[in-house]
């Protein structure tokens, strides 16, 4: 997934920049997870924060702790700019996960946006 920015408002899934949607994603099996910024934001000075993601009232069953990218395709990435996280598709829910980001400012910009896993086992 590639975080930027699309008419101010639309911060997900940006990899066509010419027809940015906002994320949609089907977790229905385990899966690793790569959120990168995109070459526009981290062009100007934008970064991750030191902890890049919190999940609400997950508790570590569903989502890994994170691991920064420090090489992504064989293409170096610069420091706090992609992580991944695992997705073990242990139980059913909706989640809201946080992103913590760092503008060109060095002010800090959070969004939450939702997963939703219908695929889940129930515990």
């Amino acid at each position: 997934m590639v975080v930027g920015i699309a008419d101010n408002i639309n911060f997900m899934n940006v990899l066509d920049p010419e027809n940015p949607i906002p994320l949609a994603l089907k977790l229905d099996a385990p899966s690793r997870l790569v959120f990168r910024l995109s070459d526009d934001l981290i062009r100007v000075g934008w970064t991750f924060q030191k902890r890049p993601i919190l999940f609400t009232d997950d508790f570590g069953i569903n989502f890994s702790s994170y691991t920064w990218i420090e090489t992504l395709y064989d293409v170096p990435q610069k420091p706090f700019t992609c992580f991944m996280i695992v997705y073990e598709d242990n139980r059913v829910g909706e989640y809201i996960y946080s992103l913590f980001m760092t503008d060109s400012h060095k002010q800090n910009i959070i969004l939450d946006p939702k997963i939703e896993n219908g695929a889940g086992h129930v515990p």
